[in-house]
């Protein structure tokens, strides 16, 4: 069977970023290139990489509802969220092969703790169902309705600029924690924790910002000033994998300066394992995975941290999660018994 290029960046976004429905401008990162009015075809995908195209298929039916809910967001500024949207946002935030390598180097840094054999190694296979590499964008997948559960409770605005500002990514969902900002040695960013933010572009003009209601308030307008416009752009340099995605040539001036500027804070691997041994038994031990964010230092001039929150101290505000059941998987415990998803039901 012939292969097909599946995409995990879908076109009808990337088109919102371009003034011509079939190309857009790219810079690339890595090679510090910048191309005008490339192809938008073949951007932000790979052959085979959902291995079934009944997957791109059913990915392809949910886009369309979330192009759909982009518009509402866009035009009509609704009062509640589209679940379209929020679907989107996880499926968007899981399905890259960014997210990908995140989560094969969670489980290669497990198996090189906790594997002293060959015979250990195909035991630990076995029991907790090791994931080829090859398959870990269709495993992320399957936490897409936890993923949804656990941030539907969040607040969002949409911020609106006067001009073409906002520039987009092969990576394009951030998910920051002002709140926490400057934590190490600790995730900050799980879908349940309290203070967290999520930042994706809608288009050169439109951000949306989902936030944490109990933290943070909304303060001023929502048109973002010069230095919120370089702050939320700065988000898809440090997330981006490869390429950064803009509409108005006259952008690349400033993307190339934000590159220069934020190239310290991309890190090839941000994943983290901790082993912390048991007191009592020498065969016991608490395993700890998390992602580290980096320290942006970030002030935007639309949100700002709530003065009962800012009394709570930070080791507690690290700690905090925003509902009391949100999912095991923010502990890192996940379970072995694993439901299909919205998305594998509508395969």
């Amino acid at each position: 069977m012939p292969s097909r290029q599946h995409h995990y960046v879908p076109r009808f976004y990337l088109k919102r970023f371009s003034q011509d429905p079939k190309r857009i401008n790219i810079y690339n990162i890595q090679r510090r290139l910048a191309k005008r009015n490339v192809s938008l075809r073949q951007q932000c995908s790979k052959p085979n990489f959902y291995r079934d195209q009944n997957i791109e298929d059913a990915l392809s039916r949910m886009e369309a509802q979330a192009a759909l809910a982009c518009n509402t967001l866009t035009n009509q500024d609704p009062s509640d969220m589209p679940k379209a949207m929020l679907e989107f946002i996880a499926t968007q935030h899981l399905r890259t092969p960014a997210q990908a390598k995140v989560r094969e180097a969670m489980q290669r840094k497990f198996l090189e703790l906790t594997t002293q054999s060959d015979e250990t190694a195909e035991a630990l296979r076995e029991t907790f169902g090791v994931i080829a590499p090859d398959l870990m964008p269709v495993y992320n997948l399957l936490m897409l309705d936890d993923v949804v559960e656990a941030i539907k409770d969040l607040k969002f605005l949409v911020l609106n600029a006067d001009v073409d500002v906002f520039i987009t990514s092969d990576n394009p969902v951030f998910k920051y924690n002002q709140y926490c900002q400057g934590v190490q040695k600790f995730g900050t960013t799980g879908a349940g924790q309290t203070g967290l933010q999520i930042f994706l572009p809608l288009s050169p003009r439109d951000q949306l910002v989902l936030y944490d209601g109990k933290v943070y308030d909304h303060v001023k307008s929502r048109t973002p000033n010069a230095k919120d416009i370089d702050t939320i752009n700065s988000l898809q340099v440090v997330s981006a994998e490869d390429n950064l995605y803009f509409s108005e040539w006259n952008l690349l001036e400033r993307i190339e300066s934000l590159v220069a500027s934020e190239t310290l804070q991309r890190a090839d691997d941000s994943t983290v394992l901790e082993e912390f041994n048991s007191d009592e038994d020498d065969y016991e031990s608490l395993l700890h995975f998390y992602t580290e964010i980096p320290n942006l230092g970030m002030d935007l001039s639309f949100l700002q941290i709530k003065r009962r929150a800012l009394r709570v101290p930070l080791k507690k505000r690290i700690t905090s999660l925003r509902q009391q059941n949100a999912g095991a998987n923010q502990r890192g415990r996940v379970g072995q018994s694993k439901t299909y998803s919205t998305l594998a039901a509508r395969i």
